[in-house]
């Protein structure tokens, strides 16, 4: 290929690429292993810009990009707003060997519907809900996933993704 000058003319007056806006991302009940992990890897991650993770108790963040917002444990309807384009709720049981998961708000199946609707009003676009690898964890009835009401009224918040990670092993067989 020969290049001329109005190959280099040309290109002087392309735009130049834009880069992509840094998300801000939104997570609730990182308060076990998984949390922990998916709270690292998005404070670690290039395309973040900031992480708000909700406490229970006032604690001190180390971690950079990394923002506790301490809201009260029982109702997400008085939780402040705050700007995110993405959101995660954990469905991770709390360990109890580490202080900082004390400070961490847990989120219990029930609130499900609640949270996310807070998300969605925050501004979130994007929502990630992470169940357990365990799944004997939680009650019963939500053992095969949350494929129910719950599940239903958060699809149809409107969001334009809403991703349900499920643990990826087969059910136990069953003797007659």
């Amino acid at each position: 290929m020969i290049l001329r000058p109005e190959h280099a003319l040309q290109a002087a007056w392309r735009p130049a690429p834009t880069q992509p806006s840094k998300a801000r991302v939104l997570i609730a009940g990182a308060t076990g292993a998984t949390g922990e992990a998916v709270l690292v890897a998005l404070a670690a991650s290039p395309r973040v810009a900031r992480v708000d993770v909700l406490l229970q108790r006032p604690v001190t963040v180390a971690l950079r990009h990394v923002h506790g917002l301490l809201v009260e444990p029982d109702c997400p309807y008085p939780w402040p707003r705050v700007t995110a384009d993405e959101g995660v709720i954990l469905f991770d049981p709390p360990r109890s060997f580490h202080g900082r998961e004390k400070a961490l708000l847990p989120v219990h199946p029930e609130q499900l519907p609640a949270v996310a609707r807070w998300m969605h009003g925050c501004g979130v676009r994007r929502l990630l809900v992470v169940l357990p690898h365990a799944q004997g964890r939680l009650p019963g009835a939500l053992r095969r996933g949350l494929a129910n009401l719950d599940e239903q009224a958060v699809a149809a918040l409107g969001f334009e993704a809403v991703v349900f990670v499920r643990c990826a092993q087969a059910p136990p067989s069953v003797r007659h």
